[in-house]
């Protein structure tokens, strides 16, 4: 679809529109012409768009006469969210009569949206102030106006409540309603008068065109329009739970009932709130999708809903597992998995449901609060698959909560042991918090993987439990790892040492290390580090280094600080890159991630390309290949900006850069941006396709220059490009200016947050912009460009 965002934060997004009618989009008033293409308007209101003023008169505005020409559009679809509560009580001033167009309502979360945006809380405009208790004299006025226009106020605990439940019961003809994470706005009460409202309007006869209908229904008289309804993250209870329940049972006695999708996951009902609502369940034949997932529901639970959903015949899906897997299915996914989903899953591999695991190549288990039941379930999956080669196990719970699993190492171990798991090549065991303990179990199942490439022991705590991992691998001969992650596990300089042994064997094929997000902040680390990668010859006269790795990508960054994790010395604050000075000028590292660190040789990191590039002969270009960067994340302190710009200009070819700094030197002598005008063009076989200048000052006096410096490097590229093929050139001499189009940008993902972008520079970006014609993500975040600087800079995006 098309995305227009019109003034004063109105977003609209116009599916299956030809994108030649976006051209005039916000320059044509004639909208009716646009909507004949229209399918579906999805309409997004983020912050209050209208005012009223002092009498509670409405001043109608251009977004208001905007939105009622496309609430007034019949035969499309109407999708409407909105982001917090005033927009509703503008909304039921402003057009009242045409709530009964919206088909989908999107109010996910009004009870987070910051205050702050707002003056003063509310719209000073309004005359009214947040309130929680009795009605107020300024909601009683607002209550007056309502009732003026004909609309019927509903009465909830806080202005908020009062304001969504007046608005669901005059959207007459909701087909999905999304309510999720509003906790913080609806009580007990509240959510009542929400079933209460809900039993009403199940029953509520449809006045147009009905949606698509399953065929059982066609020859009902009456059906509910209500297809999809989701309230998952509220916090109900048990007690809400069972009014819910109540709600649907009494709707059902007056006619069909036609839901399709129930999404009450993330409620706190337990299993008195489940199973409360077991009886409404058997009232809907229609269902295809149910999510009462992290309930903390028991293995007896799970069986119970199954149980009550045998006469669904159209189920699809029940707590994220699916009721049957085609042929083919690659790979099986089961998020937020508990004893209740254990038992679901341990019922559908037991009986006669279409659950094709044994060709399944992939299995992603993202687990929490398992018990013996839940890992004896998982244990069956496994026992009945025949060849997985790729496993990822990983648990979500909230840093302060731990596993009910005692050992989940042990278990995991069990898992490995399985026959169908002899020939994993991939293994991605993540935020499990091992421990020493479950790291010593895990190393017995990790030592049987004979074929085993990738490791990922992501965030598990693991620390002094490193040393089992490792010598499970070495005394197994699992030399041929070519990526090994160990982020976020409390490693420390004692650690590093302990993993030397292991690095030291299989340096022959590690293409990728990522140690990020530890205590590595010792000299002697990196030092064990080298060593591992770079070996001395004495078969020479004079000891040369030699490089004994294929390593391609290496992670370092965010290591933290901490006196328990480092040896006496004083953390480092400056990464020894001159350490690693054979592998930046003649190894295959292609990514390096330093996110977080000074270095002390930043000049190191165009050598490898200065000498890549010249040993290119006869328009070779393996080695030019060689000397591209894929991924490169640095840190420049003020000196090191021009060193950098300066390799940016020259040899340094990288496809995704990301730098953070303070503030950048924009003296003319400045060769950063020079150099990045540079990079942003070069030519097809080396663009750069990534750019993040996060955190880095520029402000209007840098945009300024960036511009200047782009102008003039087209106007370069403009004369020195091939007629036949269009390229630049790499030779320099001055010309007029050309158009940008006859140069290329290849540029796909943009960062700019957090560069003082503000209202008077924002024209200058939006030109920058402009001209990235590839662009597929923008970030602006952290700018105070102002609504009139978001119009320009959007304008230029598209």
């Amino acid at each position: 679809g098309l995305l227009v965002v019109l003034d004063e934060g109105i977003i609209a997004i116009f599916s299956n529109a030809p994108e030649r009618v976006m051209m005039g989009m916000c320059v044509c008033r004639r909208f009716h012409r646009v909507l004949q293409h229209v399918k579906e308007i999805r309409i997004d209101i983020p912050k209050f768009v209208w005012v009223l003023d002092s009498k509670f008169g409405s001043q109608p505005t251009s977004n208001s006469r905007l939105l009622a020409k496309l609430f007034d559009q019949d035969g499309r679809t109407l999708n409407v969210g909105v982001k917090e509560p005033c927009s509703i009580a503008l909304l039921l001033v402003q057009l009242a009569g045409h709530l009964d167009k919206i088909r989908v309502a999107r109010l996910n979360g009004m009870s987070t949206y910051r205050k702050n945006e707002l003056p003063r809380g509310y719209p000073s405009e309004m005359g009214l102030s947040r309130r929680r208790g009795n009605k107020g004299a300024e909601e009683s006025r607002y209550v007056d106006m309502l009732e003026r226009k004909g609309v019927e106020y509903r009465e909830g605990t806080s202005w908020d409540t009062s304001l969504l439940l007046t608005f669901l019961d005059h959207s007459h003809e909701l087909r999905e309603i999304y309510l999720s994470r509003n906790a913080a706005i609806m009580s007990r009460q509240d959510f009542e008068n929400f079933c209460l409202l809900l039993r009403r309007w199940l029953v509520r006869k449809s006045c147009a065109e009905p949606g698509p209908l399953p065929h059982a229904l066609h020859r009902q008289r009456s059906v509910s329009n209500l297809q999809v309804l989701d309230l998952s993250d509220n916090r109900l209870g048990s007690a809400s739970m069972s009014d819910f329940a109540q709600a649907i049972m009494d709707a059902s006695k007056v006619q069909p009932l036609a839901l399709t999708q129930l999404m009450l996951r993330g409620n706190k009902c337990g299993d008195a709130g489940a199973i409360s609502l077991l009886p409404a369940l058997e009232l809907l034949p229609l269902l295809e999708i149910l999510d009462l997932r992290l309930n903390r529901l028991r293995y007896e639970t799970g069986s119970l809903i199954l149980e009550h959903l045998s006469g669904c015949h159209n189920l699809k899906e029940v707590n994220g597992i699916p009721f049957s897997l085609p042929p083919g299915t690659p790979t099986v996914t089961l998020k937020h998995a508990e004893l209740a989903e254990a038992a679901i899953l341990d019922m559908l591999l037991a009986t006669r449901w279409n659950m094709r695991v044994g060709e399944v190549e992939a299995v992603d288990l993202q687990t929490c609060h398992l018990d013996a039941n839940g890992h004896e379930t998982f244990l069956a999956l496994f026992e009945r698959t025949t060849d997985i080669t790729s496993l990822s196990l990983s648990s979500q719970l909230p840093p302060h909560i731990s596993s009910d699993c005692e050992d989940p190492g042990l278990s995991i171990s069990e898992i490995l042991s399985m026959p169908s798991l002899k020939h994993l090549r991939k293994l991605s065991i993540v935020s499990l918090r091992l421990g020493v303990a479950g790291a010593e179990a895990l190393s017995k199942g990790i030592s049987r993987l004979s074929l085993l490439e990738e490791l990922d022991l992501s965030d598990n705590q693991i620390a002094d439990g490193i040393v089992f991992i490792t010598a499970s691998l070495f005394s197994a001969k699992l030399y041929g790892i070519k990526s090994l992650t160990l982020s976020d596990n409390n490693l420390g300089c004692y650690e590093m040492s302990m993993i030397r042994l292991l690095l030291s064997e299989i340096t022959a094929s590690l293409t990728a290390l990522d140690l990020s997000s530890n205590y590595l902040l010792d000299r002697d680390c990196f030092e064990t580090l080298s060593s591992c990668f770079l070996k001395k010859s004495d078969h020479c006269s004079q000891p040369v280094t030699i490089i004994a790795t294929a390593l391609q990508r290496l992670n370092v960054s965010h290591q933290r600080s901490d006196s328990d994790y480092n040896s006496t010395s004083e953390p480092l604050e400056t990464f020894p890159l001159s350490h690693f000075h054979p592998l930046c000028c003649d190894g295959n590292l292609s990514s390096l991630s330093l996110h977080g660190w000074n270095l002390d040789d930043i000049a190191l990191l165009g050598l490898r390309c200065a000498r890549s590039s010249g040993g290119s002969v006869g328009g070779d270009q393996s080695g030019a290949a060689r000397g591209v960067y894929e991924d490169l994340d640095i840190h420049c302190e003020a000196g090191d900006f021009d060193k950098v710009g300066r390799m940016l200009s020259q040899e340094m070819r990288v496809r995704h850069l990301r730098i953070t700094g303070d503030a950048l030197p924009t003296s003319k002598s400045c060769l950063f941006l020079p150099g990045l005008a540079v990079a942003l063009l070069r030519p097809q076989s080396c663009p750069l396709l990534t750019l993040h200048l996060n955190g880095i000052q520029l402000g209007a006096a840098g945009y300024a220059m960036l511009l200047k410096s782009l102008e003039e490097e087209e106007r370069l590229c403009v004369q020195h490009s091939d007629v036949d093929t269009g390229r630049c050139s790499s030779s320099s001499s001055t010309s007029p200016s050309s158009s940008c189009t006859a140069v290329g940008y290849s540029l796909k993902e943009l960062n700019l947050s957090n560069t003082c972008i503000d209202k008077r520079c924002a024209k200058v970006v939006a030109e920058i912009i402009q001209r990235f014609s590839f662009l597929e993500e923008l970030i602006l975040t952290d700018n105070k460009f102002g609504c009139v600087g978001a119009f320009d800079i959007l304008q230029a995006a598209k």
